[in-house]
């Protein structure tokens, strides 16, 4: 759950901070906004180490075999990027 909810928002807030420009030769280039680059990465690399400590305290307290963990970041993390494919990649 942790995975498919900050992956969603890591891709989301890339969207934001980065724009797609499509006037250069045709061929579409990443234009960075007024943010720096750092900020950029920053702000998508956030959300994914917030899920991967949400994942370690998993097992850390027990809760959940690792093999289980593994599988969930790979659900979640697939249906994250599914899901943001189909309903945001047009916007």
């Amino acid at each position: 759950m942790a995975f498919c909810g900050m992956v969603t928002l890591a891709l989301h807030v890339h969207r934001v901070l980065v724009r797609t420009d499509t006037r250069a030769l045709g061929s579409p280039s990443l234009v960075l906004l007024t943010r720096k680059q750092g900020t950029i990465l920053l702000g998508c690399v956030s959300p994914l180490v917030i899920a991967l400590l949400v994942a370690t305290s998993r097992t850390r307290d027990y809760h959940h075999h690792f093999a289980d963990i593994v599988a969930g970041c790979l659900v979640g993390s697939t249906s994250a990027v599914v899901h943001f494919v189909t309903n945001f990649a047009s916007v």
